[in-house]
């Protein structure tokens, strides 16, 4: 059994964090070993007020443990970090876990719709920074991707500019770039954008717009993608199933999900995420 080191905070309610990363990684058979970076009483998609506890101090006690299990692990994958004072201790955790031949993705979990999330800070920005450079794989949505430029924010751009900021992001490290939820000019369909920088090669997945904005969103597009690359189905095609379940899970919840805050229903599609049974979008290399 594959085994992933999830990097993540802890919500009491919503799907997001590890209330997404536990099922959608488990249901693919992969073992899920939490290192939570913060624990909060919701997820901050929509809701005010929420309790949130910073848990830097705990993680060095949590990272000295697993040193003296001598764990392993197939993967490394961080998202929403707690501090960015943790950045630091999370690149001493890759270097002393890190094999030739595991997976570390990085989700620089920042922001989204051109601002930063509450309790994410610039210093945050800053250190993201630092951090995407020891993954193999990012992935940021458009917001992230131009905060880590610190270039102007915009939703939509031409192909030929998306491509420039995805040679960018790789060029502070990661060996693959992906990003999320992008517009082209023209084109009212939703984008998925990546370089491999390995093949120096450009991929392309889109699929039509759904009005509807589930939290957590990122975080289930990122542990399918962690999944079906740990199943060893390769860059493109680990990238062509996660788009086209998500695709999958919005389109068949929208309408039916009382209070969207909550995020996607994900104990409805894991049989569906077991079996593969959704139609695939399709990928092309632009």
């Amino acid at each position: 059994m594959k085994r992933v080191a999830a990097v993540h905070d802890l919500c009491g309610f919503g799907k997001a964090s590890l209330n997404t990363i536990v099922p959608i990684l488990s249901s693919m058979g992969v073992q899920v070993c939490a290192l939570p970076t913060a624990v909060l009483s919701t997820h901050t998609g929509g809701y005010e007020g929420f309790a949130f506890e910073d848990l830097t101090e705990y993680m060095g006690k949590h990272i000295e443990h697993w040193k003296k299990l001598n764990l392993d692990f197939d993967c490394i994958y961080t998202g929403y970090l707690g501090s960015y004072k943790q950045v630091e201790l999370i690149k001493d955790f890759i270097e002393y876990f890190e094999r030739k031949d595991n997976l570390v993705l990085i989700d620089p979990v920042m922001g989204d719709d051109g601002e930063l999330y509450p309790s994410i800070t610039e210093d945050m920005v800053k250190e993201m920074r630092e951090l995407i450079a020891h993954g193999d794989i990012i992935t940021p949505n458009v917001t992230e991707a131009q905060m880590l430029l610190n270039i102007e924010y915009k939703g939509c751009r031409n192909i030929a500019e998306w491509k420039e900021i995805l040679i960018k992001l790789s060029k502070l490290g990661a060996k693959k770039v992906v990003l999320t939820s992008a517009k082209e000019e023209g084109n009212d369909k939703v984008l998925t954008l990546a370089y491999d920088g390995e093949e120096e090669r450009f991929y392309k997945i889109e699929n039509p717009h759904v009005d509807v904005s589930f939290p957590g969103t990122g975080d289930t597009f990122a542990s399918l993608v962690v999944g079906y690359m740990l199943k060893e189905e390769g860059f493109k095609e680990s990238l062509r199933k996660s788009c086209s379940f998500i695709y999958k899970m919005i389109t068949e919840s929208n309408g039916k999900v009382k209070d969207i805050r909550e995020g996607l229903p994900l104990e409805s599609f894991m049989r569906e995420l077991i079996m593969e049974e959704f139609e695939l979008l399709e990928l092309s290399e632009i």
